[in-house]
């Protein structure tokens, strides 16, 4: 994940970019991302259509639900509750809260995100901090850890190196979804003076996202779970080669 960040934070500048440069004014707000690039810029529509029904199919099914479906599982678990109708109150709590934002306009959607999103992070990175704080002593075992289980021996003779990075790069991309070209559709509708501003917006975000939210969420599992890399060193020889 550390690795597609780098190569996530150029194609999100550039998709970015772009979406200021191709943005067009709808109703005293803007409106844009890769399907305008498509059309305006490279003058082909078709790709623009296309780009725009595979990404209208792709966020319900492959983001929105299995969020949703993230949630409802995390509040049923910490609960401890068995009960049935629990994770479809959830369900349609979300949905109610989601439709609150969504169908209040470009407006809400950015004060809402814009209030929501720094408190959520700072208050994750936070308590993320404590915890490691907490086994600080354990944190250095933990970095080698990372590179010893990815750039091993082990890994690169065993053919599990390509697997490791194919799996960084899924991660990656749906952690922060730079390159898919979700990101751009919001980025259009800032003002800013210059598209440039809006792509190093953007890459700041992919870089915050990755090298800090996500590394603190590994730093937390790794030093408060420190026999987990034993359990799975043990299950992969058990299984075999």
């Amino acid at each position: 994940m550390w690795l597609m960040a780098f190569i996530g934070g150029a194609s999100s500048f550039i998709e970015s970019s772009l979406a200021q440069l191709f943005k067009i004014r709808d109703r005293g707000s803007f409106r844009g991302g890769p399907a305008y690039y498509m059309q305006n810029g490279l003058k082909s529509r078709w790709m623009g259509i296309a780009f725009s029904v595979i990404l209208i199919a792709c966020f319900p099914f492959a983001f929105s639900s299995l969020q949703a479906n993230t949630i409802s599982a995390t509040i049923t678990a910490t609960a401890g509750s068995t009960a049935t109708w629990l994770p479809w109150a959830i369900g349609i709590g979300t949905a109610v809260l989601t439709a609150l934002v969504v169908f209040g306009g470009v407006r809400r959607i950015a004060s809402v995100t814009q209030f929501l999103v720094p408190v959520m992070a700072l208050t994750y990175l936070l308590l993320g901090l404590v915890v490691v704080v907490l086994h600080i002593e354990r944190l250095p075992e933990v970095f080698a850890q990372i590179f010893t289980e990815a750039w091993g021996l082990n890994e690169v003779v065993g053919a599990a190196f390509g697997y490791i990075v194919l799996t960084g790069v899924k991660r990656g991309m749906f952690s922060n979804e730079a390159g898919l070209g979700s990101a751009p559709n919001a980025g259009a509708s800032a003002a800013v003076t210059h598209p440039v501003k809006q792509g190093l917006v953007q890459t700041l975000g992919v870089y915050f996202d990755t090298f800090l939210v996500c590394s603190i969420t590994a730093f937390i599992i790794l030093v408060s779970v420190p026999d987990l890399a034993g359990h799975r060193r043990g299950s992969r020889s058990r299984r075999g080669p």
